[in-house]
Formats: C-alpha cells, sequence, structure tokens
C-alpha cells in the first residue's frame, strides 16, 4: 500500500465503506475508540519505521506540513513539484487519553463530558480514503506528528513575578503583540463562543492576524477557593469556582495581558518543535500561516535554494487544469513518466528562478503565471501538433510494424537486406519521436491532461 499506516487501516473496520457512510451506527463508542486507541499504538509503536519511510527518500523536495489540516486541491498542486510531502496523521488525535485535568475543567464549566464526535471522525476517515492513491504512490507520509504537542498526564503549573513578560525574547514578543487579537468569549450549554469584542469576563480567545484562527488559545479565570501543597510530592491540589460576574477591571487586564504572552509562546513553542520534526524527517518545514512565516523571517534564515523558492512561487498559483483532475491519474502518470516528471520541475524552475530577485509580490505572481501557462497551454498545444505531425508521416506504424515485416518477407521480390533497412530507418524515426517528445517539458502536463479528457 506504501504505509505501515495504511496496512492497519485497510484490515481494520475503520476503513470500511458501509460503516463510514452511515457513521458507524452500528458501532458503539466504545468500540471505536478502542480501534482508534489500537491504531495510535501501532502507530506510536512502528514511529522509528514511518519516519524511516521519507528520509529513506532523501531529496530536497521532502517537505512537512506540522500540524495544518492540507487540503485535496494543495496535494495535487503540490504533486506536480514536489517529491514526498509528510503530514500529521489525523486520526492520532482521536485517540488521546482524557486527562482529569480536562474533565475537571468541563465539569467546573458546566459541560457535559467530552463524547467521541462521529462527524469529525467519518470527515477525517473520508479524507484519509480520498488521498489513498497519493499514500500507494509513496507521495504522502503520514506521521504521528500531534503526540509531541499533547500536554502531559500531569499538569504542570507556571508561576511569574513579571507577568511572563520574559517568555520570549523581547523583539519576538513584540512582534506577536503587534499582531494580537484578543476576544471575549460567552458560555451555552456545551461550549464558548466567541464575541468579536474584548469586555470583562471569564473566558477570552486569543488569535494572532494572519494566523489560522481555529483553533485559538482559550483561557478561562478561575477563583481558586482552596489550596493544599504537598512538598514531598511536588503536587498541589486546589479547589476552584467560576461565578458567572467576571473579575474586576484591573485583574481582568493584567490577566489578559499575561494569557497573551503564554500564547505568544506556546505558538511559538509549537512552531519550534514542527520544525524540529522537519528537521528530523530531512524535509522542508510548510506553513500556509503568513503569520507563521513571518515568525520564522524573525528568528532565522530561510532556505533560498532554487527548488525551494519555485515550490514557493508555484504552490502559490492557480491551476486551472488541475479540475476535475482524478488523483488516481494524477499518481498513475506522476509514476509512469518519471523523467517527463523531472523535466517539468526543470522546465519550471529554469522558468521562475529569475524571479528570486524580484520584490514585486503581485509581479512575481503575474509572471509565475505567465510561466505555468506556456508549460500548460502553450507548450501542451506543441506537444499535441507535434504527435499529429508524426502520426501524419506514419512513423509510429512503421515503428509498430517493424519486427513483423523483417519476420515475415522472405525474398518473393523484395530485397530482403532494403526491406529490413526501410523496417529499421522506420523504427530509428518512431524512437526519435517518442524520446524528443517524452524530453518535452510540457510532456507531463500533456499526459494528464490526456488522462483527465478520458
Amino acid at each position: 500500500m506504501g504505509s505501515l499506516t495504511y496496512d492497519f487501516l485497510t484490515e481494520s473496520f475503520l476503513f470500511s465503506d458501509d460503516l463510514i457512510t452511515e457513521q458507524f451506527k452500528t458501532v458503539s463508542d466504545s468500540e471505536l475508540e478502542k480501534e482508534l486507541r489500537r491504531y495510535r499504538e501501532f502507530c506510536l509503536s512502528r514511529e522509528t519505521e514511518l519516519f524511516s519511510e521519507i528520509r529513506s527518500h532523501p531529496s530536497d523536495l521532502n517537505v512537512f506540513a506540522g500540524l495544518e489540516r492540507v487540503s485535496i486541491d494543495h496535494l495535487m498542486q503540490s504533486a506536480l513539484y514536489l517529491h514526498q510531502y509528510a503530514i500529521s496523521d489525523p486520526l492520532i488525535p482521536l485517540a488521546q487519553e482524557k486527562s482529569e485535568y480536562s474533565e475537571a475543567m468541563r465539569k467546573l464549566q458546566g459541560f457535559q463530558p467530552e463524547s467521541l464526535d462521529r462527524e469529525d471522525l467519518v470527515k477525517r476517515l473520508k479524507f484519509l480514503k480520498q488521498i489513498t492513491p497519493m499514500v500507494a504512490a509513496g507521495f504522502i507520509k503520514l506521521l504521528p506528528a500531534s503526540v509531541a504537542f499533547e500536554p502531559p498526564k500531569e499538569l504542570p503549573l507556571f508561576a511569574s513575578d513579571n507577568y511572563f513578560e520574559d517568555a520570549l525574547p523581547a523583539r519576538l514578543l513584540a512582534f506577536f503583540r503587534e499582531h494580537v487579537q484578543v476576544e471575549s468569549l460567552r458560555k451555552d450549554e456545551q461550549s464558548w463562543y466567541g464575541t468579536g469584542r474584548l469586555f470583562p469576563c471569564r473566558g477570552i480567545a486569543i488569535h494572532f492576524k494572519g494566523h489560522s484562527r481555529n483553533p485559538a488559545a482559550i483561557y478561562n479565570y478561575l477563583d481558586i477557593t482552596r489550596m493544599d501543597k504537598t512538598e514531598e510530592e511536588h503536587t498541589l491540589s486546589f479547589a476552584a469556582e467560576m461565578p458567572d460576574t467576571p473579575p474586576p477591571i484591573p485583574v481582568f487586564e493584567t490577566w489578559v495581558r499575561q494569557s497573551v504572552n503564554r500564547a505568544a509562546q506556546g505558538l511559538y513553542r509549537q512552531i519550534f518543535l514542527e520544525g524540529r520534526i522537519a528537521s528530523r524527517c530531512n524535509a522542508l518545514y510548510s506553513t500556509s500561516s503568513p503569520f507563521v512565516a513571518d515568525v520564522l523571517q524573525q528568528v532565522y534564515l530561510p532556505e533560498q535554494s532554487v527548488p525551494v523558492h519555485t515550490a514557493n512561487v508555484f504552490l502559490k498559483l492557480e491551476l486551472p487544469f488541475l479540475r476535475n483532475l482524478s488523483i488516481e491519474t494524477l499518481m498513475k502518470v506522476r509514476r509512469e513518466e518519471g523523467e517527463p516528471f523531472e523535466n517539468f520541475r526543470i522546465a519550471l524552475e529554469k522558468q521562475i528562478r529569475d524571479l528570486r530577485t524580484d520584490e514585486d509580490a503581485n509581479g512575481v505572481k503575474c509572471k509565475a503565471k505567465n510561466a505555468v501557462h506556456e508549460l500548460a497551454e502553450v507548450q501542451v498545444r506543441e506537444i499535441q501538433n507535434r504527435v499529429a505531425t508524426q502520426k501524419e508521416k506514419g512513423w509510429l506504424a512503421a515503428g509498430v510494424g517493424a519486427t513483423s515485416l523483417l519476420t515475415t518477407v522472405q525474398t518473393a521480390g523484395w530485397s530482403l537486406l532494403g526491406v529490413a533497412g526501410a523496417a529499421l530507418e522506420g523504427a530509428r524515426l518512431a524512437v526519435d519521436y517518442r524520446e524528443n517528445v517524452k524530453r518535452h517539458p510540457a510532456f507531463f502536463l500533456w499526459k494528464l491532461l490526456k488522462r483527465k479528457k478520458r
């Protein structure tokens, strides 16, 4: 199948089309949770092998997407240029063990105990089913990456004399603050929801402009009513309540300031860990978040090689010719046409290389769009014309019939040497035709478009 994870899933009822269609109506929550835990344990027990599936195919065009949920359209476009694409396994978080703290917090806030979201599970499974051809082709690799971001079983407590003003270097923390958006939350019977404004309350959501708003960092303000400290075991137990009345304004403002610092530290830690995982894979770190990209610019000198620059430009383009193209067709052509695929990559790099020094983002996008149009439209048409020309000349027919002609003609009025010479010439022209067309940088796209029309 191309992946250890799919070897497991194809044998599991989680991948049953009938059960997925009915949202596992005939399966209990406990059975689903048990199977998800079994899958999680399998992945974690084979973690080294899952990472080696990427490391065993070194390339400058291997990518890790962090914890982001990537779209099918993005993966298909990536498959036109990238070698491998590693994503965080979407099933792993569903089997995460619930902590006593999270359950206690839900009870404190008046919410029902957290249960398995079947609709979300089905959505994740449908995504995994859809990308099966990409996994089978070795293009997509699933990693249990989310485990690195799970909270510890024993929740640590943090304190600060300066409201965590030293959570990050001053310049970096100032950058986070410049982009922060804080909104107050209100509570219904099931969850918190945003209000779009900030006022004294017991719950806030913290976002950063240019970054995905889901999930946001959510903080609640509790009133501690009792606290017991155990020196020997280094533990702290406390009782808390969350009244409907908000804290005093000065207290609220200080709490918001502290929470913003902690949210900045938390997001930076996530970016750092995702970069570490990418490094473990010998892969490039990919993000669709402009804010995360800007944070990385503040800290690291980004890679500026030709392949990386080309990928950055190419993956931002809209490619109309990918519409209605099946994943199966894309993977089949990519697998069978290895040399043309490489030629297409080289042609892209050649077209886009000169744009590296152009600081006009709109100008770069326009020029890159024209370059891809040149490959996808003009040169594809050139290949179509070339194929038609060769067919008119009969070179293909001569090449196909060469073996038959040489084995059946004896000496019935023909010079055997002359017939063999004519047949070999036809074969040579046919080989030249095939090789020249396959070396054409647009051949890969032409094959895709040809399959798409069938």
